[in-house]
């Protein structure tokens, strides 16, 4: 068992520096599941936190990527080959796997377009049926409909739309690439938001420890631009000209994924909006954004 103590100090792993005595007293040799069900997974958080805990004790293959949604009963994918982390090698990074189906239920890679089942390797939305799935949503039958009565075309009905995107390879891994509604097309090519938001979070240490969201503008004539919002401690706000910043974004984002940044937004810690467990609203902030909910400056009007 974790101690309280340990749970404290665990949570503010990886992403700050841990001081020697938030570390007193731990050991957590003990620790054989470590779940990880962040959406994205990311290779470089799990080896930060691997890295940080070795020395009390935390053994790497603890760590159990997963992935699932409350409609499924919280849990759709875990971990189910030995030798640590399965890695898929993206155009921006890679990704890693969240396990394979759970016993009594399957999942699919489906076209979102024509409904039709992907082949292993081909990313897709994800589709899953099983005993663990819900009836609906509560006194909502066009929702309950909508994501939970689907039919997919030679495998019966009753498939759960989860609206995430993702892929399997041939052992029925599951790689979750992101939100199918997030889901960012600049120039007729796809690109996932946090992809590019982790490129800006990475280029100035102001950011180290904020948030960040991309989404896509129309501008006139119908065509789609980027736009960044960032957080950042006003510390660093008044220490770093603006125009700096941006410059340092845009070079970043234009390096890492052949991208010019239409507009670089800079507001304060905790002005994104996000859900109750804590993850960025991409389609809220972009709604507010073009609402103008957002003052010249970037600071929330």
């Amino acid at each position: 068992m974790i101690s309280q103590a340990v749970r404290t100090s665990v949570s503010t792993i990886a992403s700050t520096n841990l001081r020697a005595d938030q570390a007193r007293g731990i050991d957590l040799s003990s620790w054989r599941i470590a779940f990880n069900g962040a959406e994205r997974v990311r290779l470089a958080t799990i080896e930060r936190f691997a890295d940080a805990f070795a020395r009390y004790g935390f053994s790497p293959g603890a760590m159990f990527p997963c992935y699932g949604m409350a409609e499924a009963t919280v849990m759709i994918s875990g971990r189910s080959r030995p030798g640590g982390v399965v890695l898929h090698q993206a155009a921006a990074s890679p990704v890693v796997g969240c396990g394979s189906a759970l016993v009594g239920e399957e999942i699919a890679t489906v076209d979102p377009a024509t409904g039709a089942k992907l082949a292993p390797g081909v990313t897709g939305e994800i589709w899953v049926r099983g005993s663990n799935i819900a009836q609906g949503y509560w006194r909502d039958e066009a929702s309950t409909k909508q994501t939970f009565c689907n039919h997919l075309e030679g495998h019966g009905s009753g498939w759960l739309r989860t609206g995430d995107l993702g892929m399997l390879d041939n052992e029925g891994e599951l790689f979750v690439t992101g939100r199918l509604k997030e889901l960012l097309i600049v120039r007729g090519r796809n690109y996932y938001p946090q992809d590019i938001e982790l490129t800006v979070t990475a280029c100035h240490p102001g950011m180290a420890q904020q948030a960040a969201v991309a989404f896509v503008a129309l501008a006139e004539g119908e065509q789609e631009r980027l736009v960044v919002m960032l957080e950042m401690e006003r510390v660093w706000r008044d220490r770093v000209p603006m125009t700096a910043l941006e410059a340092r974004v845009r070079e970043a984002v234009a390096q890492e994924h052949d991208l010019a940044v239409h507009r670089v937004i800079v507001v304060p810690p905790r002005s994104i909006p996000r859900t109750t467990s804590g993850k960025i609203r991409r389609l809220q902030t972009q709604l507010l954004w073009q609402n103008g909910e957002f003052g010249s400056n970037g600071d929330a009007a």
